[in-house]
């Protein structure tokens, strides 16, 4: 993994020859990042317009489904909340009045009212929703049982452009969240973790580094780096181990450091007015960098936002994490259809879970899996407000009940991924992309 801003991991002065080779050799099921960056240089695959991508907005710690997309404006204010609902833009369909431009975007949305798969835990489902199988025992050591669904499409997709990554996240903690890694898919699909923040003055893409998966390297500048793998080829060389290490290899570590991918990350060439209409905060400026990124050719991004785990106080957190969610996905939906791109790029806005229907004695919310909302956008889809329902009190599912695994084969069809392919695990054995789910045929 990559990690583009403030680093946190101890790092040393170089990198042995066993992690070098692992670099260019990581496989999954015989595809290898090499490989498929030559396939792609064979193939001549450049495109005046960029591939299907996804936006996923993955907020840790579980949205509250009744202080956003589905209020329950008749229930008792303990199961309310603090919140009006108010009109959209389809007919009988409501949000919460922390959500006015959604609102009024509402037929350009779908949002899932009748999400379950039961856990209150945060660490199944984190993984459950950022894999598609439940699991999660390795989050003391930071690792996926399966591989995260941005890596899946890194394996399997690539980047329609060479000088850019795959699979990206733009997190505001220094860390990154736990299951966003590609697990038996190999490092090389492992996302380029961007910690800046893009709405600070002078914002940059800084200097690389190689963390501790890759056993560490600090890099000062791109030179730097070049001049480090080019030692490293001639003391290898020496051995006689180059034997699949080609410039294909050695164009995995100048991914984010072309022309194209420092114009991509060039905020500041937008207008006043555009980086003012996604909100001149964190998560309205990653978002607007998130469609840079994915019309230079990113095929899949994750704007990560923590501080949604409410346990006490979450009306006075919802006023100040809503309404810069708000305008920023608002901005995104209304700028992508202005470019002519509302079939090519899917929004989805994910949590771990949802929150109880009882407001508890802190005058926050509790983990609920039973019921939940997520959010779809774009993505060609056949968007209807609502889809699915949950009862009077929020509490469970009463009409058209998705799973993750739903969720997710839609987002691969979007993406012209078969749902129930296979890709194959360290020892070849084959495993299913997911272990459940159809596509929402009700949306496509």
């Amino acid at each position: 993994m990559i990690d583009l801003g403030q680093q946190r991991s101890k790092l040393c002065a170089g990198v042995s020859r066993r992690s070098f080779l692992k670099i260019g050799s990581l496989a999954a099921g015989g595809l290898s990042l090499p490989t498929l960056l030559r396939t792609r240089a064979q193939a001549g695959d450049a495109k005046n317009r960029p591939p299907r991508a996804v936006i996923q907005f993955y907020l840790e710690g579980g949205l509250t489904h009744h202080d956003s997309y589905d209020p329950k404006p008749a229930a008792p204010r303990e199961i309310r909340g603090p919140f009006s609902a108010i009109d959209t833009a389809v007919p009988g369909v409501q949000f919460s009045d922390q959500l006015p431009r959604q609102a009024q975007i509402a037929n350009k949305l779908t949002a899932l009212r009748a999400v379950s798969h039961g856990t209150a835990d945060h660490a199944t489902g984190q993984h459950w929703m950022l894999t598609g199988y439940p699991g999660g025992t390795n989050r003391a050591a930071g690792g996926n049982d399966q591989p995260a669904t941005g890596a899946v499409v890194s394996a399997l997709l690539g980047s329609d452009q060479r000088e850019l990554p795959s699979y990206m996240t733009l997190s505001n903690r220094g860390g990154g969240y736990a299951y966003r890694h590609a697990a038996y898919l190999g490092v090389a699909h492992n996302p380029f973790d961007v910690f800046a923040d893009p709405n600070r003055p002078q914002f940059r893409v800084p200097n690389l580094a190689i963390e501790n998966g890759l056993e560490g390297v600090r890099l000062d500048d791109r030179l730097a780096l070049v001049h480090k793998l080019d030692s490293l080829r001639r003391d290898i060389d020496q051995r006689g181990e180059m034997a699949g290490l080609d410039a294909f290899t050695r164009q995995a570590f100048h991914l984010i450091t072309g022309a194209r991918a420092q114009s991509a990350f060039q905020i500041d060439a937008e207008s006043t007015a555009m980086r003012e209409q996604y909100g001149r905060t964190r998560i309205g400026q990653c978002t607007l960098l998130a469609r840079r990124l994915v019309e230079a050719g990113v095929p899949f991004i994750t704007v990560h936002d923590v501080g949604w785990d409410n346990h006490d106080r979450i009306e006075q957190a919802m006023r100040g994490k809503l309404p810069p969610l708000d305008q920023a996905l608002a901005a995104l939906v209304t700028d992508l259809d202005e470019r002519g791109l509302p079939d090519d790029v899917l929004i989805l806005l994910i949590g771990e879970f949802g929150r109880t229907p009882r407001i508890n004695a802190n005058a926050g919310r509790d983990h609920w899996g039973n019921v939940f909302s997520v959010l779809l956008a774009g993505g060609g889809l056949r968007h209807c407000g609502a889809y699915g329902a949950s009862n009077a009190q929020g509490a469970s599912p009463v009409s058209g009940t998705v799973s993750p695994g739903d969720i997710f084969a839609t987002m691969y069809h979007f993406l012209g991924i078969d749902p129930h392919s296979t890709v194959h695990d360290l020892s070849g054995r084959p495993v299913q992309l997911l272990p459940e789910g159809t596509v929402l045929s009700a949306l496509v």
